[in-house]
């Protein structure tokens, strides 16, 4: 009966498995055109990053690449190495 249960909890966790590959990956966030609300989404980032990067974007200009958002205030490496994978930037400038 022992062997019949942990066989039935391998097949379990080898079929949830098989199922989490087949979800699609999550849909990146463009930092260039997110709102506030939907960059507050991340994480890492709360309601005063979000207006931050919003900010940013509205004074400089679009960012060119995600790595910008190192400069970010307390943002650690750690936390930026969870964004970097959640974002993305596209090119404003459509004549480039």
């Amino acid at each position: 009966m022992k062997r019949a249960i942990k066989t039935l909890a391998a097949l379990s966790l080898l079929l949830l498995g098989l199922g989490a590959a087949d979800q699609p990956p999550p849909k990146l966030i463009d930092i260039n055109t997110a709102t506030a609300k939907e960059l507050e989404a991340l994480p890492a980032i709360g309601e005063a990053r979000a207006q931050m990067i919003v900010r940013i974007r509205e004074r400089n200009g679009p960012f060119k690449q995600v790595e910008e958002l190192r400069a970010l205030p307390r943002l650690s490496e750690k936390q930026f190495e969870a964004l970097r994978k959640l974002v993305t930037v596209t090119n404003a400038d459509p004549q480039k």
